[in-house]
């Protein structure tokens, strides 16, 4: 089994509802289970986004959080 970490990004305030949406989308466009998930990563501006949280707690993950210093020199495919 694959061991990804979810690199997830949001506007404040985004519902837990509304990223577990997301969530689902992505995992089937790109044929990932979700217990491939080993953690969630993101920008240290959003540790405290509740959306964020929920959604690590719901795939039963850590999560970490990077200053947008790191994270802007990870080449990233779009």
């Amino acid at each position: 089994m694959r061991k990804l970490i979810l690199g997830a990004g949001c506007r404040r305030n985004v519902s837990f509802a509304d990223l577990k949406a997301a969530l689902h989308l992505f995992l089937e466009k790109n044929e990932i289970e979700s217990d491939e998930i080993t953690l969630l990563a993101s920008c240290d501006l959003k540790s405290d986004e509740i959306g964020l949280l929920e959604l690590a707690r719901f795939l039963q993950v850590a999560t970490k959080f990077f200053p947008k210093e790191v994270l802007n020199r990870v080449a990233v495919p779009n």
